[in-house]
């Protein structure tokens, strides 16, 4: 049997395809089930179905905060299925509005917790999970989207770090109260941001080996923005 030049390059072609397929498959598999997607006509009792778990049967301020960041990781898995699944660009961008406005209210619902001296650093480190799971979703999506759909996925990038900004503010705030050492406080927001700052290098590495210039400067252009230094942000330890 003999094989010809062109069998040999379609199948390392499809060979890539499935290694790639399969990496991005491992960076997310820590992701709950997606379950309904918007584009079911049912999704409207998936979410009915949360706000029923949130408002009537979770009572405790805590429970209802961990809640809350279980609900926005199933809509983190949705959007990674719609991205794997290739869908419209205004699909993914409405539920990641969706899942930005939930990041937000986990973190108001944490400073309010803060502020009634409860201590919520596991919630801040669970928090800080969900930024790192929705930031590599994200670098998924924006390597998958048209380069005119780009520029909201990339504002939502920089979003996911300014909520590590955040959480770094309450940890301090923790550290005023007493109610963790200012070590751990600093272990754990150096972790955030640092696992946050890897996840970009590698996506960076990975665009540089697609050959994906475009995709490399914008991943490149979130690293510098990053990087600066930020009047209002950055709380020392």
């Amino acid at each position: 049997m003999t094989i010809t030049k062109k069998t040999l390059l379609a199948g390392l072609i499809g060979f890539s395809l499935l290694i790639a397929v399969e990496v991005s498959a491992q960076e997310t598999s820590d992701l709950p089930e997606p379950g309904l997607t918007p584009q079911s006509r049912f999704y409207f009792l998936d979410r009915a179905a949360d706000w029923l778990r949130l408002n009537v049967l979770t009572f405790n301020s805590v429970q209802k905060t961990e809640l809350k960041a279980k609900i926005a990781e199933e809509r983190l898995s949705e959007l990674n299925n719609l991205s794997e699944k290739g869908a419209k660009p205004e699909v993914m961008e409405k539920l990641e509005k969706a899942i930005e406005k939930q990041s937000e209210e986990i973190s108001r619902r944490i400073e309010k917790l803060n502020s009634k001296n409860i201590d919520v650093f596991r919630l801040v480190e669970k928090h800080g999970d969900f930024n790192l799971k929705r930031q590599r979703v994200l670098e998924n999506v924006l390597e998958k989207v048209p380069e005119e759909a780009r520029d909201k996925v990339e504002a939502a990038l920089n979003n996911v770090f300014q909520r590590a900004e955040k959480s770094r503010e309450v940890l301090l705030k923790q550290v005023d109260k007493g109610l963790i050492s200012e070590e751990k406080a600093k272990e754990i927001a150096e972790k955030q941001i640092s696992r946050l700052k890897e996840q970009l290098e590698k996506t960076i590495e990975k665009a540089g080996e697609t050959k994906d210039e475009l995709l490399k400067e914008r991943l490149q252009k979130i690293k510098e923005k990053r990087q600066e230094p930020r009047e209002d942000a950055a709380v020392k330890m």
